[in-house]
């Protein structure tokens, strides 16, 4: 039987600096990186994300084992936020899913497997 994944849901717009904070603290302190499935969703006129993906997200992701998904969409705003999330859970395929923020950083070491333990 296959180990649950975590989807991660996690909408940005320019700031890719706090982005891989973020993701670094998720991917460091996860027990397993490999059942992570990171979806991020940028707007398409945010130059700044989409340079990073473009030219440094291939890089960066190689380094640990987790799958994702990358979504370009119309910009929609901070009050339409559920637009990016429900965008991202319609394709996330993990068992379990986070809703994370950009600005956000795990601290927890271990802390898909403290997850997954709920898993019954």
């Amino acid at each position: 039987m296959a180990k649950p994944k975590i989807s991660i849901l996690l909408p940005t717009r320019k700031r890719t600096e706090a982005l891989i904070n973020s993701l670094n603290s998720l991917i460091t302190t996860a027990s397993d990186s490999a059942n992570l499935e990171i979806c991020i969703a940028y707007d398409e006129d945010d130059t700044e994300s989409q340079e990073f993906f473009a030219t440094q997200w291939a890089d960066y992701i190689a380094q640990c084992d987790a799958s994702y998904k990358i979504f370009e969409t119309e910009r929609f705003g901070y009050t339409k936020l559920n637009e990016y999330v429900n965008l991202l859970g319609e394709n996330a395929t993990g068992d379990w899913i986070f809703f994370w923020n950009d600005d956000a950083l795990m601290l927890t070491d271990g802390w898909d497997t403290e997850v997954l333990k709920n898993d019954v």
